[in-house]
């Protein structure tokens, strides 16, 4: 697998977990979701969050790379990171 396609598949798996976490929410709004404009995105949100995807992609997530995740976006630029790291 190219980094390429491991970023791609990351950005998927990452927009799935955020489906499963807040399911009420638009399908237009997955992508651009943030603490800021969910109120539901509280500690609880984000830790269910990083045990999926570190469950799904089979990865361990540093505290740094946590204190990225505000946003959808923010999570999968960590995701890319990491992605381009391994290449």
């Amino acid at each position: 697998m190219t980094a390429s396609e491991s970023v791609a598949d990351s950005r998927v798996v990452v927009l799935d977990c955020v489906r499963t976490i807040f399911p009420f929410l638009p399908e237009d709004q997955v992508a651009v979701a943030t603490k800021e404009s969910l109120a539901e995105w509280d500690s609880l949100a984000t830790l269910s969050l990083i045990t999926m995807i570190e469950e799904t992609l089979d990865l361990m997530l540093t505290d740094d790379e946590v204190q990225e995740f505000h946003s959808v976006e923010g999570i999968q630029a960590v995701l890319a990171r990491r992605a381009a790291a391994g290449a």
